[in-house]
């Protein structure tokens, strides 16, 4: 499969920038968990770094896409789990990678930790909640509310809500 010609003819027909760089996700972390969710860490956690945290929501037709071909294919990664958005694309089950929208105008430092799974996580309200890096989730992952879908600060983390509306209820 040609991953960059596929990005290359969307980055055309979607993006102000059609030479954005494809951001190909890890090719080490498995997709099952990001895409399934964890309920709570796998102990023990290692304090990683204070970092901004952004909100987002779930691009919910992609992400029922995602969810057939992690249950399909279940030791997939990020990255080929990218290559494989990529390929809904070019048959046209789809018009775009993104599983999550991110809303980079909200904003958080919070404490990353990362769990025995290599999970990341934060602590919100008291409560843990998955918190994904848009390195390691490469173009599964755009901006909304801003110029372009790629327009997401470099190293992002964000956190994942239901949808649009309660994503933006946590940014105030």
């Amino acid at each position: 499969m040609d991953s960059e010609r596929i990005w290359s003819e969307f980055t055309k027909a979607h993006l102000d920038d059609e030479h954005a760089r494809l951001r190909r996700g890890s090719r080490f972390k498995l997709a099952k968990p990001w895409i399934k969710g964890v309920s709570s860490p796998a102990m023990p956690t290692r304090m990683l770094s204070k970092v901004v945290v952004y909100d987002s929501w779930l691009n919910n037709f992609n992400m029922d896409l995602a969810n057939q071909i992690v249950d399909k294919y279940s030791s997939l990664t990020l990255r080929e789990l990218v290559e494989k958005m990529l390929k809904k694309m070019d048959d046209n089950h789809t018009s775009y990678p993104y599983l999550w929208w991110v809303w980079p105008k909200s904003k958080k430092m919070r404490v990353i930790h990362e769990d025995a799974n290599g999970i990341t996580f934060v602590k919100l309200d008291n409560k843990w909640q998955m918190v994904f890096s848009s390195q390691v989730v490469g173009v599964l992952v755009g901006a909304q509310g801003v110029e372009g879908y790629e327009s997401l600060p470099r190293n992002s983390y964000f956190i994942s809500w239901e949808n649009e509306e309660i994503a933006l209820k946590h940014s105030i």
